[in-house]
């Protein structure tokens, strides 16, 4: 039989600890590796975020903690790897066409801010046609 901390470990959290008046959970997680293999990381995570982390394993929505933090980390490195690439190409067209003009940027953000309000409203309820009418 395991003791209490490996059966900790192999859940995923280890026991709770108070820091600075905020409560903290250590919790390991068993990430990618090179060709599949795992490692083992430990972390300290904000007791809410890892109460809605438990809740999400418990109501199936992920199959474990250890498969919801990784799937967590592998979105926010593929965020990080867009917003570079969407830089450097922003940084090439700036290089090679000069950068807008103040007033063009400008104008471009109230159309796609009036352009987002707009898709943003619910669309006015059409009337059926009628029946008996020509459209019928």
């Amino acid at each position: 039989m395991c003791s209490g901390w490996v059966e900790a470990v192999f859940l995923g959290v280890d026991s709770p600890v108070r820091r600075n008046g905020k409560s903290h959970a250590t919790i390991v997680v068993v990430a990618w590796y090179i060709r599949g293999m795992k490692r083992r990381l430990s972390a300290s995570i904000d007791e809410e975020l890892l109460a809605a982390a438990e809740a999400a394993v418990r109501e199936g929505q992920a199959p474990s903690m250890s498969a919801l933090v990784e799937e967590a980390l592998r979105l926010q490195v593929e965020k990080s790897r867009r917003l570079a690439a969407m830089g450097a190409f922003i940084a090439t067209l700036d290089e090679e066409r000069g950068r807008p003009a103040d007033d063009e940027v400008d104008r471009v953000m109230r159309e796609w801010r009036a352009e987002s309000v707009a898709a943003a409203e619910p669309a006015a309820p059409s009337e059926p046609a009628h029946p008996l009418s020509d459209a019928a």
